[in-house]
């Protein structure tokens, strides 16, 4: 795992997607033992606020890019009465998705009440907890909307005003279903409801660093040492939204069998910088695809996939 002492480079920007990188991994496992247990301990929670206005939350969270849980900011959407895993398995039963569509090793495609069924029996031994991560359902299953009431919070969301629709994807997923410590591309703010099941988050600052030590090897107790990171910590419970301010790193693990949908925002202040690394990332692709598939096929394959399904709301 060694590397050249005395490195400049920050390992976060590449470690979620050179997913067999042998810092990534170790990475994980810091953070399934004792690294996770230092962040729990010693660090604060997320701060939960109760019915908040959007204009309180503008001033308090959102201009500070601080994060935040919101009680009761979805306690009139039909979802949390009635998105159950049978529920929604019976009525989007046919669709195929993706599963563990983070993971080039893992991934496959499966109808959905398939994957309800495997998330529902448990991951066989050997294999990784099935999950459905960042399904746009929209095209496939656009009666679940119904079920999703609006958020003032993200009222000046560009991309709903200018595309006309809001960002939004479900994470279906088994207990034990993890996904890597990164940051959201383009500039864009998650807003994650929790409507089943509970999840672990940890945050980073988007000012965090990992670097090499002296001997070479990743410093993981520097990227949360005092004073160099800001660093929170939370469980997500059923009925509660958590906002993650863009550029913020994090990493969650679902703790029960959850469902959870999350809005990708951009904030008005974030527009051009969000459509340009999108249209940069759009060029990169396909100018240099051929290339990136050899030297980075996890990224390739994610943008690609992310890429395609955003065309179909477009279409």
């Amino acid at each position: 795992m060694a590397a050249v002492a005395g490195s400049d480079e920050n390992l976060l920007s590449r470690l979620f997607y050179k997913q067999d990188d042998p810092v990534a991994i170790a990475l994980e496992d810091a953070f399934e033992g004792w690294l996770g247990l230092k962040v729990r301990t010693e660090f604060p929670s997320v701060t939960t606020r109760t019915r908040l206005s959007a204009a309180a939350f503008d001033a308090e969270y959102k201009q500070t890019r601080t994060p935040v849980i919101l009680q009761h900011a979805l306690s009139e959407w039909p979802a949390l009465q009635r998105w159950s895993f049978e529920d929604l398995a019976q009525r989007c039963a046919d669709v195929v998705v993706t599963a563990n569509s983070y993971s080039i090793c893992d991934d496959r495609q499966v109808r959905f009440a398939d994957l309800v069924a495997q998330i529902r029996n448990g991951p066989r031994s050997g294999e990784s907890a099935p999950y459905l991560q960042e399904w746009q359902f929209q095209k496939d299953c656009p009666f679940l909307l119904d079920d999703v009431g609006e958020l003032a919070y993200i009222a000046d969301d560009a991309q709903k005003k200018l595309l006309g629709f809001h960002n939004a994807v479900l994470w279906i997923g088994a207990r034990g279903a993890r996904t890597r410590l990164h940051r959201d591309f383009a500039w864009m703010s998650t807003f994650h409801a929790q409507i089943r099941g509970r999840k672990q988050w940890i945050l980073l600052h988007p000012d965090a660093v990992l670097r090499h030590r002296a001997d070479g090897e990743p410093d993981f107790a520097g990227l949360v040492a005092g004073g160099r990171a800001k660093v929170f910590h939370c469980v997500l419970e059923p009925g509660e939204l958590l906002y993650v301010p863009y550029h913020w790193w994090h990493r969650v693990r679902t703790l029960e069998d959850g469902i959870s949908l999350s809005f990708h925002a951009v904030e008005e202040e974030c527009a051009r910088d969000h459509f340009r690394a999108v249209l940069g990332a759009l060029i990169e692709l396909a100018l240099n695809g051929d290339a990136m598939r050899v030297a980075d096929p996890a990224r390739h394959e994610i943008a690609t996939r992310r890429f395609r399904e955003y065309a179909k709301l477009l279409g």
